[in-house]
């Protein structure tokens, strides 16, 4: 543990002796986004952005710093006006379809399908300006998976995809794989392609957390918060373990108290890429204290949440306690 943290120290000072000798403000923007600072690096970036309306790596980044910050309008737009670019690559469309991907998922419902859409779209033009970008592939097929046949869905269009991805990533083949088995109900050969993930891959937590989905969504509650706590002590840096315990306990009503504890240890980290919108962690802690009678305090989470993005069934949970 010292050991990291000196590593994680010295990492620090080589970026900021770094930082000190460059003169161009969308390379120091990047390099304060590598260490999460991201009001810091918005300021640089958008110093950039200034000066040449058209910075892709700035209009990048700025849509990343959009995406951990709950905007998913804002960085659309930004990540739209990278692949208009002479220098567009498959992961400005990636980052592109990810976020209309939360738009549809979050928005409104009568614009859902044609945000979904553009989605695809942003997806399969990644795979196809970078065969090899396992993360668009993976995002495809989960599209695939996800979507309703009017919108492109479909499972056999999804496992023509797992080969593509098995053979540039094993780990995410078996993932992949373990997707179109639930897709097509068999549960069990889905939990046994994700078992196998975790035994040949134990230092990726992916694993771990697509297990814990596939019991939560068959109900197996128990096995779905064992496995979470599994993550929660393999990967502690995997803080979206604790939002998935306090979902989950959110949901079912069960082990509310572990539940609680985890939300207000997950709102009590630094805010980082990857990390589950902070809105969604209080409107999940607003609904565990309303379990548990605490009508004020799930008021005061909920009126959070929503100051943070606007969501009907927040809304609709607000009024329930006012």
């Amino acid at each position: 543990m010292m050991l990291t943290r000196l590593r994680k120290f010295t990492f620090a000072l080589a970026i900021a002796a770094r930082l000190g000798a460059q003169e161009n403000p969308a390379e120091r923007g990047v390099q304060l986004f590598e260490l999460a600072q991201y009001e810091e690096a918005k300021k640089e970036l958008g110093a950039e952005l200034k000066h040449d309306q058209k910075a892709t790596t700035a209009l990048f980044y700025l849509g990343r710093i959009a995406m951990v910050e709950g905007d998913f309008n804002e960085a659309s737009r930004l990540f739209e006006r990278t692949t208009r670019s002479k220098d567009a690559t498959s992961e400005h469309y990636r980052w592109l379809a990810q976020a209309l991907g939360q738009m549809a998922a979050r928005g409104s419902k009568l614009k859902a399908p044609f945000v979904a859409k553009k989605a695809k779209a942003a997806l399969e033009r990644a795979v196809s300006m970078d065969p090899d970008n396992v993360e668009s592939r993976v995002a495809l097929l989960r599209y695939y998976l996800i979507a309703p046949g009017m919108m492109g869905g479909s499972t056999e269009r999804a496992a023509r995809q797992v080969p593509e991805i098995a053979k540039r990533s094993p780990f995410w083949g078996r993932l992949a794989a373990a997707g179109v088995h639930e897709d097509r109900k068999d549960d069990a050969a889905a939990e046994r392609e994700y078992e196998k993930a975790i035994e040949e891959y134990p230092d990726s937590a992916s694993g771990l957390y697509a297990l814990g989905l596939l019991y939560q969504r068959t109900e197996q509650n128990d096995k779905a918060f064992a496995t979470f706590e599994r993550m929660v002590e393999k990967h502690p840096d995997k803080i979206n373990a604790l939002y998935a315990i306090g979902r989950l306990g959110a949901q079912t009503g069960k082990n509310l108290e572990r539940s609680e504890t985890a939300l207000t240890s997950f709102l009590s980290m630094p805010v980082k890429e990857g990390h589950v919108p902070r809105s969604s962690a209080h409107y999940r802690l607003g609904m565990v204290y309303e379990k548990t009678g605490r009508r004020e305090l799930a008021r005061k989470e909920y009126e959070t949440s929503l100051r943070l993005e606007q969501r009907s069934e927040v809304r609709d949970a607000l009024a329930r306690v006012k």
